[in-house]
């Protein structure tokens, strides 16, 4: 099997199983009149319905969007989230990679856009936890094991992150838990996956102990 077939098996195993907490028909839009609001909405529908229209009515939002707000980090992050879910949805192998990578190369753009237009505000924490949920579950071999694991410390050490519902607080910290065991660090995987659990159990075990 050659490296970029070896990459293609991986990004399908990957499309074919994730999972990603949700927080918060493909027809014109009318960018200067879409508020932020109708993006996330659509979404959290996505991710919820995991289908292809659903998946795609997302993208044109976020797209117009993005025509009347080019330098909103935190709206390109979502987009490029989106297109790793419209991955696992396409049949061929080579638009699933296809989009995956766009989803990857997406997502640290809007992070770094974010980061430097408004560091350290709650979009730029956001954008964060968007795209570490999101590389928390993409395979080792596209390298964004780092990635996820630098954005979800962040967010985790963040003087808000108390503030958060106890079933997001959960899911962060177990997902910190799953990424320190991938690297062989047990002990802290265990503290984290015991913080995680007593926070919220069931919202944590739909991280650490996923329904095939």
């Amino acid at each position: 099997m050659t490296p970029r077939h070896r990459l293609m098996a991986l990004a399908l195993a990957f499309l074919a199983g994730s999972t990603l907490l949700v927080w918060l028909q493909p027809s014109p839009v009318v960018a200067s009149s879409l508020p932020w609001d109708q993006v996330r909405q659509a979404y959290q529908r996505a991710r919820e319905l995991g289908q292809t229209q659903a998946v795609d009515e997302a993208i044109g939002l976020a797209d117009g969007y993005l025509q009347t707000h080019p330098q909103d980090g935190l709206a390109l992050t979502y987009r490029g989230s989106l297109a790793t879910l419209r991955a696992k949805l396409s049949w061929m192998p080579w638009r699933k990679l296809g989009w995956l990578r766009e989803g990857i190369a997406q997502m640290d753009d809007g992070v770094a856009l974010a980061d430097r237009l408004t560091p350290s505000s709650i979009q730029a924490l956001e954008a964060r936890l968007v795209r570490g949920l999101t590389s928390a579950n993409i395979p080792q071999a596209f390298g964004r094991g780092g990635i996820a694991f630098a954005d979800l410390q962040a967010v985790a050490a963040h003087p808000r992150f108390a503030q958060w519902e106890p079933g997001h607080r959960a899911t962060v910290l177990a997902w910190l838990a799953v990424l320190h065991q991938r690297q062989g660090r047990d002990a802290q995987s265990q503290q984290l996956r015991q913080q995680a659990e007593a926070i919220d159990r069931a919202a944590a075990r739909k991280v650490l102990e996923p329904e095939p």
